[in-house]
């Protein structure tokens, strides 16, 4: 190491502590040239500085940031900082490192010397699978052994961070890290046993199923440390180590399994030892049973003493709350604030326990036992009791199956609407408000004449959180009321509440407003004597600033008249679609601050969105004032990284300081609900405007490309992919040409591409490959041939991907001993079929370039798709693929393999499964009966209709009525076809005889429209075909158009040809006296369709 150019970087270290910023300024700048020029010896340099505990304590810590901060930088991008440096220097910094942890007595920073060291332990088995840095370990383990309780957690920090690395050793030596582990839970220092805890949770997250039993008998010691920490008075440990089993219950549930029993027995003690704690740390044992008992229901379900123990700590937790209800609960001068409270409070947090309780378990075990304590607890005089017995009354709505099982308490919950006490009043209006939600219209049809007086009647009540409680239920119960209802209480309703919204409180004012938009979902066009009236009371108030307190009011306000405007309808609103609209642009412009926590932005982007999908192509006038505002908001802005390879120490002064945690953060962040809004509201421009969107795509495209790889949000990437091919479908409408289309399409494949490199969702895998199919078929025919390859290739390597995945779920499931969530495996089937479909659209878009990817299909992936082994999902993967290739690719390409396509069909036409019988008769009859060649169709004809006859008189026996209807009816349909472009190659009067005894369709309507056209078709050119030479079957035919003629069954066309039929058939070539008989003999419905269809024939 170069020692002059060391101790230039160590002055250097010195002066970005200084407290002129010119001198810091200079000092990062010429750091991070040093770091620029060499990073191998900047690295060195690093270390050195650390390991010289002579140095200065801040510029050594400065020193460990930075190389932190390397190593997360080099994690984040996949590498590992091991692989940045020479064999050289990590030979040089390997035993310095050591050498700081074995000398550092500064505990915080050993700590964070300890996350370095495990970091590059990480990095270094990255680089080489077989090097886990074994001389760290052995280190780690004799501090463990015989260390200070610092040096102790030093080494546990090690292995916590680290385990990923080193499981298989763990595995081996698994008894020697057992002891280790178990030694440091029993040390006296509950900080060390605390750390043990936490490698135990690290250490369940990467076991295999197979190898976690050899560390259960920890668990009984594991335990003792959330106990000691509660005795200790050591809260926050008491948190942190209660965390820590809620991640490994999350992470390993099968771990404490057949321990429950206990765990109940103790985290109950922990539970009424907690009396004295915050509420936070009350809710900590109850989350964790309540985690495992999610996983493993049957701990619970197998056991009702354990239900009724659950139970009763649930009840006890929610009657703790404070007996004092303060000024703030009753009036709330924040609303939402108040409402986050409401979230976190005790009562809540019971009520959404249950709730998961019985989602897991279900209703006919938890639904006695919890109405009985319900029944209790609001018999009870006390008003908590009350209030938590209404408040879980509240949540096992949704899980009666007749609200018969619950009517007897009903009229006890509408009259506690009365009670004296505030909170009680307030939790029984929630309890019918939730009915209203969750039973719908049944609650709503027998109980409004006695709810809806009661509900008026407390509108006029003292406290303003229990009157806004009252807004909220009628919200609640006219968002599922029908009209008729909705219109008895119209009037009466909207006097109050038009009173309401101009009440001083935000509170009862935004739910006044709220109630208003629900009656006019229910009204819809009865709304529209009202609306004028909404408009006069809204638009002044929502066109003015507005104090904080009243801003979220101002955005129920929004929303409640663009709610009320989608209810009277588009032809109703437009008269008063330009004077809202530029209220709303008048907001959009001058009232929203650039600030995190406006509630405004959220409503206003919901608004926009409401009014473009109301109005459709009539919003487009509003877009250009109102485009450039929306692409103002700081939610809308593209996504940036910030420049790693600078050295900032602003950022890290506070760090140096104190050694906290740094700042991991690493883009421009934005509010996740005011960007989803957003993102939802371009989404639906672009859906509903089409090409008039065209002059926006490209401001558009550069936001929704930044987000698209963003982690936070599942929705957001959805709606972006959705969205790609719609703005290329708008361009190209736009500018009618694929020139301006291209730029696009070469920009979205490729990041869409990218993006799937690291997708691990396989619902999302869907959308996005969907995407990139939908961008293909927007754009048309735009790839070179080896362009169509390379694409066509990785459609077919996720396929094997997804496979893999697959036979890893179910090697798992034989890991556990269980059965595999199907839901996992039924994902990557929706996925290969979305990949089917892609490959299909490659070739419907580059017919004549796909040579490659079918040569490829038949040598290397059909093979052990269509063979007998393969899967159901693998054979019907397999047919839709070569349904393509043959509809798609024709002749030309596929040559010798036509016919290994046609024996593929017939032998799926055969299959027993209707899905993939399906699938053979589609091939038979769209494919190679509208592809093939006359010449060559007539080798294959005999066999064709033999095997279509025989998959048409298949018995449903067990099958899937609706699966076995639509394979029959594509059956028949493939039948038709054949007899349409083929009928030189087949005798056509004993075909047509089998398919009259077996039509009309009854569940693939698409294909009933298309046989019944080829019937009208063969009915007007060479009738006897149908009714007979002798007109034996013109009875049978009577019955049939009485059955067809309808508009699900055929296009208006068709019905114009069975009406000239029916016409013809009236002359007297035809016997009428048949034909009057087969009408009279039919119902009115049948009678009537057939004079619509002769009515329509008339001129």
């Amino acid at each position: 190491m170069d020692s002059d150019e060391f101790g230039v970087v160590k002055e250097l270290l010195l002066q970005v502590m200084a407290s002129d910023n010119e001198v810091r300024r200079e000092a990062e700048s010429k750091l991070t040239q040093v770091r620029q020029a060499n990073f191998d010896k900047y690295f060195a340099y690093m270390v050195t500085a650390l390991a010289d505990l002579e140095f200065d304590g801040n510029c050594r810590s400065i020193a460990l940031i930075l190389l932190r901060k390397d190593a997360n930088e080099s994690e984040q991008e996949g590498q590992g900082i091991w692989s940045k440096i020479s064999q050289e220097t990590r030979d040089y910094v390997k035993p310095l490192i050591l050498e700081v942890l074995g000398r550092e007595t500064n505990e915080m920073m050993l700590g964070r010397v300890a996350e370095l060291s495990a970091q590059i332990a990480v990095s270094i088995n990255l680089c080489d699978h077989n090097d886990i840095w074994p001389e760290l370990f052995e280190h780690c383990k004799q501090m463990v052994s015989e260390g200070s309780p610092i040096q102790m957690k030093t080494g546990l920090t090690v292995y916590g961070k680290a385990v990923i690395t080193m499981s298989e050793q763990i595995i081996q030596d698994h008894e020697i890290f057992y002891n280790m582990l178990e030694f440091a839970l029993k040390n006296e220092d509950i900080t060390v046993a605390f750390a043990s805890l936490q490698v135990i949770s690290q250490l369940l997250c990467v076991l295999l199923p197979r190898d976690v039993p050899k560390f259960v008998g920890l668990l009984e010691t594991m335990v003792k440390v959330p106990m000691r920490a509660l005795k200790e008075a050591e809260y926050q440990i008491f948190e942190e180590s209660m965390e820590e089993f809620t991640s490994m219950v999350d992470s390993e549930p099968k771990f404490f399994k057949n321990n429950f029993s206990d765990l109940l027995q103790v985290f109950g003690s922990m539970f009424e030892e907690s009396e004295n704690l915050n509420e936070a740390l009350k809710k900590l044992p109850i989350e964790i049973l309540i985690t495992i008992a999610e996983r493993e229901p049957r701990l619970l379900s197998n056991n009702e003493n354990h239900c009724k123990h659950l139970l009763d700590m649930i009840f006890k937790l929610m009657i703790g709350i404070d007996e004092e209800v303060t000024e703030e609960w009753l009036d709330p001068s924040d609303p939402s604030q108040a409402e986050e409270e409401n979230e976190n409070d005790i009562v809540t947090f019971g009520r959404n326990i249950i709730d998961r309780l019985f989602s897991s378990l279900g209703e006919e075990i938890l639904l006695p036992l919890g109405c009985n304590i319900i029944q209790q607890a609001i018999s009870n005089d006390g008003w908590k009791y009350k209030n938590a017995g209404l408040s879980v009354f509240s949540q096992i709505a949704e899980y009666v199956n007749d609200i018969e099982d619950i009517s007897s308490m009903i009229p006890v919950v509408i009259q506690h609407c009365k009670h004296d006490h505030p909170k009680v009043r307030y939790a029984a209006l929630h309890c019918l408000g939730q009915f209203a939600t969750d039973l719908s219209l049944p609650f709503i049809e027998t109980y409004h004449t006695t709810l809806i007086p009661m509900i008026y009647d407390v509108l006029d009540d003292r406290v303003n959180r229990v009157k806004a409680h009252a807004c909220a239920a009628i919200t609640n119960f006219f968002e599922c009321a029908p009209q008729e209802i909705g219109l008895q209480y119209c009037n009466k309703l909207f006097d109050k509440l038009f009173i309401l919204i101009k009440s001083k409180s935000s509170d009862v004012a935004a739910c006044a407003i709220s109630s208003i938009a629900s009656l006019s979902e229910s009204l819809h066009e009865d709304f529209i004597p009202y609306f004028k009236s909404l408009c006069d009371e809204l638009l002044p108030v929502i066109s003015q600033q507005v104090p904080n307190e009243f801003r979220k009011f101002k955005g129920q306000a929004i929303e409640s008249l663009t709610i009320a405007a989608s209810s009277i309808g588009a032809d109703h609103f437009k008269p008063h679609f330009e004077k809202v609209a530029r209220a709303l642009i008048l907001i959009q412009k001058e009232h929203l601050d650039q600030i995190d926590d406006d509630p405004q932005k959220i409503y206003i982007l919901n608004a926009w969105q409401r009014l473009c999908m109301l109005m459709s192509k009539e919003f487009a006038p509003v877009m250009p004032e109102l485009m450039p505002e929306i692409f103002k908001m700081s939610c809308l802005q593209p996504m940036t990284s910030k420049d790693s390879s600078s050295i900032s120490i602003c950022e890290h002064l506070e760090e140096v300081k104190n050694l906290s945690d740094e700042s991991t953060t690493e883009i421009k962040t934005t509010p996740l609900e005011e960007t989803k809004a957003g993102i939802g509201m371009l989404s639906t421009f672009i859906e509903e405007l089409e090409e008039l969107y065209a002059p926006y795509v490209e401001k558009t495209s550069e936001l929704f490309l930044s987000l698209l790889n963003c982690k936070y949000d599942d929705e957001v990437r959805t709606r972006i992919a959705n969205s790609l091919p719609l703005m290329i479908s708008a361009i190209k409408s736009h500018q009618k040409g694929l020139e301006g289309v291209l730029p696009y399409t070469e920009k979205f494949i490729p990041v869409l591409l990218e993006v799937i490199k690291e997708e691990v969702d396989t619902t999302l895998l869907q959308t996005q490959f969907k995407s990139i199919e939908s961008c293909i078929e927007a754009t048309g025919d735009f790839m070179s041939g080896e362009q169509v390859n390379q694409i066509g290739n990785i459609f077919l390597e996720e396929i094997v991907k997804s496979d893999k995945r697959k036979d890893v779920n179910l090697e798992y499931a034989r890991e556990i001993d269980e059965e595999v969530d199907g839901l996992e495996n039924e994902n990557e089937d929706e996925l290969q079929i979305v990949l089917s479909e892609a490959i299909g659209m490659l070739f419907k878009t580059h017919k004549g370039k796909c040579s490659n990817i079918v040569a490829n299909l038949f040598d290397n992936f059909l093979p052990s798709y269509l063979n007998d082994a393969a899967s159901f999902t693998k054979q019907k993967l397999g047919i839709y693929i070569i349904n393509d290739v043959v509809e798609h690719v024709g002749l030309e390409i596929l040559e010798e393999k036509y016919e290994e396509c046609f024996h593929a069909f017939v032998k799926c036409s055969k299959n027993e499964n209707p899905t993939i019988r399906q699938a053979g008769v589609y091939g038979i009859g769209v494919t190679l009966a509208r592809s093939c060649k006359v010449q060559l169709f007539g080798k294959y004809s005999v066999d064709a209709i033999q095997t279509l006859k025989e998959a048409i008189e298949i018995d449903c026996g067990s099958q899937d009525s609706t699966e076995y209807g639509y394979a029959k009816d594509n059956a028949i349909s493939a039948l038709v076809k054949v007899m349409k472009h083929h009928h030189q190659s087949i005798d056509v009067e004993s075909t047509f005889e089998f398919l009259l005894q077996h039509i009309p369709l009854k569940y693939d309507l698409v294909e009933a429209k298309f046989v019944n056209d080829f019937l009208a078709d063969v009915a007007l050119s060479n009738p006897s075909l149908i009714i007979g030479k002798d007109n034996q079957n013109i009875k049978q035919f009577v019955v049939l158009l009485g059955q067809i003629c309808r508009e699900d069954q055929m296009e208006h066309e068709t019905m114009k040809k069975f009406g000239k039929i029916l016409k013809s058939l009236s002359s007297d070539s035809y016997p009428n006296d048949q034909i009057t008989e087969a009408l009279d003999n039919l119902d009115q419905t049948s009678q009537h369709r057939i004079q619509s269809i002769i009515d329509l024939s008339t001129p």
